[in-house]
């Protein structure tokens, strides 16, 4: 009797010679198992002792090239649709820039979500502390806004750009007024180096010249008119010493500032008509309505005014 049993993995034969009995048993056992989450699918396979382990990637499916380098991006399918999402509440968020062929409700509210008001009238300008206005920078502002609001300039920009232009508007007027100064004293030092003693009675015939001759008008003209090298009219030496010269002639009689002699003749015509009227000691002589009449004439024949001290430029 021969016995034979061979085993080959789970595969199993007995075989006995004798009786010749034969048994003849097979078992063959496969197991596959496919997982599946997330990030990989994995199959596991299980044949007899041999167990085969496959990770599979979520990017494998991918089959353009420039779509699987985006996705080296993500950890997750999830995470990619969250960045989906993210994007499109971004995109939403938006306002989309007016184009040439925009309509006026489209531009209207592109400007209100930059802040630009309504109308001119609505920008609300806040002038930082310390800093002034003044009439001229008030008229340009007014004449800036209605341009600012069809530029669609916001209100917060036309703020900062009024508050920059009212600084530098101050600072260049503190730089005039420091430049008027230095001109006013370096005047001065020049005429006092030219004329030596006589500086006092100079400059005391130039303002009678500006003050009487020349009247109010003449004086607030060559008082503030500005010199293109900086500096007043009123203040400069040539200029002084022009109204000097003019005022000594005035004084030594050789030279006549006042009214032409049709306009004399004319003013004696009206005081002597006034006078036949109203003669001195008539009751109505001395009430104020006869009397500002003479003195409006009077002055328009002889002048008026006091003659300005040698202590300056009259104020």
């Amino acid at each position: 009797m021969t016995t034979e049993n061979t085993s080959t993995g789970d595969q199993n034969t007995n075989t006995n010679t004798g009786d010749q009995n034969t048994n003849t048993n097979q078992n063959t056992n496969t197991n596959t198992n496919q997982n599946t989450n997330a990030n990989t699918n994995t199959t596991n396979t299980n044949t007899g002792d041999q167990n085969t382990n496959t990770v599979k990637s979520w990017r494998d499916e991918i089959a353009d090239a420039d779509l699987k380098k985006e996705a080296e991006r993500y950890a997750s399918p999830v995470d990619v649709l969250k960045s989906i999402v993210e994007t499109k509440k971004e995109l939403s968020s938006r306002i989309k820039v007016p184009g040439e062929n925009a309509t006026p409700e489209e531009i209207s509210k592109f400007n209100k979500h930059l802040g630009v008001p309504d109308d001119p009238s609505g920008y609300q300008i806040k002038v930082e502390e310390g800093l002034t206005v003044t009439d001229a920078d008030r008229a340009i502002i007014a004449e800036m806004l209605p341009i600012a609001h069809k530029a669609g300039v916001p209100e917060k920009a036309m703020n900062g750009f009024v508050n920059h232009m009212i600084k530098m508007s101050q600072d260049i007027a503190q730089k005039v007024e420091t430049q008027i100064k230095k001109q006013q004293e370096e005047a001065v030092a020049s005429l006092k180096k030219e004329w030596g003693t006589d500086y006092d009675n100079n400059l005391t015939l130039a303002n009678r010249v500006r003050e009487v001759a020349g009247g109010d008008a003449f004086k607030d003209f060559v008082n503030s008119a500005r010199l293109e090298g900086g500096g007043l009219l009123g203040d400069h030496p040539a200029f002084v010493r022009f109204l000097a010269t003019l005022g000594r002639r005035m004084d030594e009689g050789d030279l006549r500032i006042g009214a032409t002699a049709q306009e004399q003749a004319s003013i004696d015509s009206q005081i002597a008509e006034l006078n036949s009227k109203i003669p001195p000691g008539h009751p109505q002589y001395a009430t104020k309505e006869h009397q500002a009449k003479l003195t409006s004439l009077y002055e328009q024949r002889y002048g008026k005014g006091q003659i300005v001290g040698a202590a300056g430029r009259a104020a």
